[in-house]
């Protein structure tokens, strides 16, 4: 009964994370890629998972995939790595916009465990993780209007580079039952300071210089996984924000945030 309960809680947390709509912003020039939530218990644990996420809107048409990678060479350390890609298209409420993202992340990350045997089945895990990504981002946006000279079409084309240092605390509960059967849930929590570089923005024949964004934003994600010793499909929550009123601005105007996710884990050592 007390895994129903946790497992309902996260579950019921998910849900009123997930939002109904994300607001348009000026233009896309970073996408937070998932939070990792491995949770480690041994030396020689490892863990390989592929994913997508839900369309958060009816009104825009999603393709991203993340790939992610962590292993434990020695008690107490993970060596993990990721890779994000993300291709996002608006859907057809108005014939007059079209407007086209793109980003591709990769990030390296180290980290330490610690774990605590809550029960016979259930173990407590604390991860703590730092690491650093680059990225690129393309958003592209046009706008056609009819007149009696025929139809004009005008684009503004965004790009930056971007650079991510990041710190990471997770936390959760893994469970095994008698069987196969596997249970892990929990929270996550990541800070994480943006520096965008080459930042450009081309409207038709004309370029515009920008200024390269610096920000400090977090990543808070709930995260459940259900499977047996060597796979689990995982769901993942994630909500993005700002911590400082002076990070507002940029993060309303260039971060894309917040979604729901879906992933299959695989490569789980039958160790738990």
């Amino acid at each position: 009964m007390k895994i129903l309960a946790i497992l309902f809680s996260y579950l019921t947390l998910g849900l009123l994370l997930l939002p109904s709509c994300t607001p348009m912003e000026t233009a896309t020039l970073f996408v937070p890629n998932i939070p990792t939530h491995h949770l480690m218990t041994h030396k020689g644990d490892y863990r390989v998972g592929a994913g997508f996420q839900l369309t958060p809107t009816f009104s825009q048409s999603y393709i991203t995939g993340e790939v992610q990678g962590a292993y434990s060479p020695i008690k107490h350390l993970t060596v993990l790595g990721n890779y994000s890609y993300m291709n996002a298209k608006n859907g057809e409420e108005n014939e007059n916009f079209d407007r086209r993202r793109k980003q591709s992340f990769g990030e390296f990350g180290l980290g330490t465990y610690f774990t605590s045997q809550t029960s016979e089945r259930l173990t407590s895990v604390v991860e703590l993780i730092g690491g650093y990504g680059v990225g690129k981002a393309t958003d592209v946006q046009s706008t056609s209007s009819t007149t009696g000279l025929g139809t004009i079409v005008s684009e503004d084309r965004f790009t930056a580079n971007s650079r991510r240092f990041f710190g990471q605390f997770n936390w959760g509960f893994k469970y095994a039952a008698n069987t196969s059967f596997r249970i892990q849930v929990g929270p996550s929590l990541r800070i994480s300071r943006i520096e965008t570089y080459r930042v450009s923005h081309v409207s038709n024949t004309q370029t515009i210089p920008l200024e390269n964004p610096k920000f400090t934003m977090f990543d808070f994600g709930v995260h459940m996984a259900i499977g047996d010793e060597t796979v689990q499909f995982m769901t993942q929550t994630i909500f993005s924000g700002f911590p400082s009123e002076g990070d507002e601005e940029v993060f309303r105007e260039y971060v894309d945030g917040t979604g729901a996710f879906l992933h299959l884990v695989v490569g789980i050592k039958t160790k738990f």
